[in-house]
This record gives C-alpha cells, structure tokens and sequence, in this order.
C-alpha cells in the first residue's frame, strides 16, 4: 500500500480549492498535471502542436511540476519570459483513480500518460517552426 506524503496532499487541497472544490480531504496519492504541459519525443514543450507522439506528464510533486513549467517556459521562448501563474492550470487526480480507468478503459484519456518520478529531470525542448511536425 502506498501512502501519499503529506505535503503532497495539502497541495492537492489547495489545488482543488483553486478550482472551485471545497473538499477539507483527498483520497488516493495525489499527482499533478498541468494542462497545457506535454512530453514530446522525451522533451517538455508547452504546446502539444506538431507533436505525433504526444505524451501527458504527471507529476508525484507538485514542486517537480512547477520546475518542469520553468524549464519548457524558458526552452520555448529564451530566459526573458516570464512565469505566468500556473495555478489556476494545475489539475490533481488521484493515482489510484487513473490507473482503475487505464484498467477499466482501453481508450481511456488516460492512455497517453507519463509518471515522473519524483525528482526526475526531464529535459525541455522548444517548439517546431510552425508548420513543421516532428515525428
């Protein structure tokens, strides 16, 4: 059994409660995701534009999401940018409730996912030129 860190579960709560939620408890490890936060060809970009393979990162940590941002901010538009605040685009799930729809659901929405392990450094790459896809 899996117990979720405490700290990750206040930020679960504050999370929710940004997004309209006034639940007081969260059930399951909490995980983050940011919405419009995607891995693409094993690089974080903050569009999904262009993308063939197309993967959805969740983050264990909320601290490790907010790094994640930083550095695909900073990757597609050079260290002048600025942070926005990405609060009110952070979702949390429950793990617990991901994997029972993985399970449940072959063409679940979540199919395409990507755990980070806490801690982990994924790289940040920029976007392609418009009009150009990877792949």
């Amino acid at each position: 059994m899996l117990i979720p860190e405490a700290y990750e579960v206040k930020n679960a709560l504050q999370v929710k409660m940004k997004n309209g939620y006034q639940d007081e408890t969260f059930s399951g490890i909490p995980v983050f995701e940011l919405s419009n936060l995607s891995l693409c060809d094993h690089y974080l970009r903050l569009t999904d534009e262009g993308c063939l393979n197309q993967r959805r990162p969740v983050f264990f940590k909320k601290e490790d999401l907010e790094k994640s941002y930083v550095k695909a901010r900073a990757a597609s538009h050079g260290e002048k940018s600025k942070l926005i605040d990405i609060e009110a685009h952070i979702k949390v799930f429950a793990l617990e409730d991901i994997i029972q729809s993985m399970k449940d659901n072959s063409t679940s929405e979540w199919n395409n996912v990507f755990f980070a392990y806490p801690g982990e450094d994924i790289q940040a790459g920029p976007s392609p030129p418009d009009g150009e896809e990877e792949g």
